[in-house]
């Protein structure tokens, strides 16, 4: 969440924000339909390239590699226990590769990282609503598709991580901008997953907005006024029983969050994420040790996992288990050592818990990875010494001359 206004753009384009801009182009690979393995290997060797053009410390702590060891390891193993497809082992190291070398690149300069991940959400955004409203996206009833015909969902997770993202580096009224700009591509794409995660993403950054201006004690209240003059005016709402009431209602109930809908409803088992849960636990309980590998949704014929937990477990055994202990403790962690910026674990709480998203190039998960193992989740450095180097008074100028003295003795 903003700990300050950006009021300089003119020097966005560092190099941490360039690399957000490569992790959030997910869209340019839909858009220019070339093969993953051609668009995500390109990714991988600028960032290799801009580490040889200007070296980086690649002794600094990293709580990624750990992930990665244990990654690398988990997908050897489960592979050839299982004779995974050799496309689907490599996938997962890739990917580990290339949010090990994004947490080298931008080390603590996450805010400058999210400026990327800014800008690729207003191109996101712009070229979507063109599209739509020039006619070059299909639909299938309501719902439409997103760029290239790819599936609404991908389209959802792209359009949300951006802006959980942009929500750590942009001032008010661009944030409000591109928040609306996102509420209304969701909304078009029916992507009620994210759709969530962005109205969370708004209230966390109010939340954060209003407790930099006004302080802990009156955000609290602020907020508890905002919230019993909203259900007041909802309940006042209800009680009436308007026609334009009910429409509004009906509005966001039905159309908004389908709420009734026949297969995507209350009755769908979150629209049939249940199934996919229980067939990912039937899988892990069949493979607890080495996992079905990182392929089993195809070898297997079985549904995906829709988890981020169940994927790991599912695919790596208790190997899966370790990645698990290891991103968790990091992302307690982040929350620890920098809660108003870990807020934004909050709404990607939702994608990790409802989407089907592991290993992946996509903005998310890579968002969550970042925002977990970035550098500044880290324990502050340890202050060598309290006493200034410089002297502050006559007196202390004394005092260390004589400790100068002492020390060279």
């Amino acid at each position: 969440m903003p700990q300050r206004r950006v009021a300089d753009w003119t020097a966005v384009l560092t190099i941490p924000a360039l690399v957000g801009i490569m992790d959030s182009s997910s869209y340019i690979f839909i858009l220019s339909q070339v093969s993953e393995i051609t668009f995500y290997s390109f990714i991988i060797f600028v960032k290799i390239a801009i580490i040889a053009l200007k070296p980086i410390n690649l002794k600094q702590k990293n709580r990624f590699l750990n992930f990665t060891v244990v990654t690398f390891f988990a997908v050897i193993a489960s592979s050839l226990a299982n004779e995974s497809q050799i496309t689907a082992a490599i996938r997962p190291i890739a990917v580990c590769i290339s949010v090990l070398l994004t947490v080298y690149l931008i080390r603590e300069k996450i805010i400058d990282y999210a400026k990327g991940y800014a800008i690729s959400g207003f191109i996101i955004c712009l070229i979507f609503i063109f599209s739509v409203q020039t006619g070059m996206i299909i639909q299938t009833g309501e719902r439409y598709h997103f760029l290239a015909e790819s599936h609404p969902n991908l389209g959802g997770e792209l359009v949300s991580a951006t802006l959980i993202m942009s929500s750590l580096t942009l001032g008010p009224r661009l944030f409000l901008i591109l928040g609306a700009s996102s509420l209304y591509c969701t909304f078009l794409l029916q992507s009620r997953t994210s759709t969530l995660a962005i109205l969370i993403v708004l209230l966390c950054y109010g939340i954060a907005y209003l407790r930099g201006k006004f302080g802990v004690r009156r955000t609290v209240l602020l907020s508890l006024v905002v919230v019993w003059i909203t259900a007041a005016f909802t309940a006042a709402l209800a009680a009436i029983q308007s026609e334009a009431a009910n429409q509004a209602f009906d509005f966001i109930y039905n159309t908004v969050f389908l709420v009734e809908d026949q297969y995507r409803g209350g009755y769908s088992g979150v629209s049939g994420r249940d199934e996919h849960w229980w067939e990912a636990i039937r899988v892990a309980m069949d493979h607890p040790f080495i996992g079905a590998g990182p392929d089993f949704m195809e070898r297997l014929g079985v549904l995906q996992p829709h988890n981020w937990t169940l994927y790991a477990i599912s695919q790596f055994g208790m190997l899966g288990w370790v990645l698990v202990v290891i991103f968790g403790y990091a992302a307690f962690g982040a929350v620890r050592n920098d809660p108003v910026r870990a807020m934004v674990l909050i709404p990607l709480f939702v994608p990790w818990l409802l989407n089907d998203r592991f290993l992946n190039f996509n903005a998310y998960p890579f968002a969550l990875y970042i925002i977990v193992f970035a550098g500044f989740s880290l324990p502050p450095k340890k202050r060598r010494s309290s006493a200034p180097n410089r002297p502050t008074s006559p007196k202390h100028a004394v005092a260390l001359a004589a400790r100068y003295r002492q020390v060279a003795r």
